[in-house]
């Protein structure tokens, strides 16, 4: 499917599902355990101009994406951002947060601003720490 939002392909492998109207994908920078995008496959900004089987259809997204990540590492919590300050397309920035620590790939992640706003590292997340994560992810 066409991917406006990644026009060299260079994020295709973090692609989780695909819907008629989302792409679900995991971040390329993993600022905390299991970070995702949403993007819109129709091409808008706003999230006013978002129609009602779009909506509809979000909130299946993120119920899904919400349970995968509950299966696999057990969030406390869920933080959503919507900005479009870089990319003028409508999108989420989902965040599933932890108030202790999680194992994956053999690696601690700790969620060390739990009671404030997602980590804004702009720290790629190596290719291999991705894959273990993506693998544990089943939506």
């Amino acid at each position: 499917m066409e991917r406006p939002w990644d026009s060299n392909n260079k994020y295709t492998h973090l692609v989780l599902k695909e819907y008629k109207y989302w792409s679900l994908e995991l971040s390329n920078r993993q600022r905390t355990l299991g970070a995702f995008y949403i993007f819109s496959r129709r091409d808008h900004e706003r999230f006013s101009e978002m129609t009602k089987e779009e909506m509809e259809e979000l909130l299946v997204v993120m119920h899904e994406m919400e349970s995968a990540l509950a299966r696999a590492f057990h969030p406390d919590r869920f933080n959503y951002l919507q900005l479009g300050n870089e990319l003028h397309r409508l999108h989420f920035h989902g965040y599933p947060r932890y108030a202790t620590a999680r194992i994956c790939g053999g690696r601690t992640w700790i969620d060390e601003t739990f009671t404030s706003w997602p980590s804004s590292s702009r720290d790629r997340t190596p290719p291999e720490v991705l894959l273990d994560v993506q693998k544990q992810i089943k939506v």
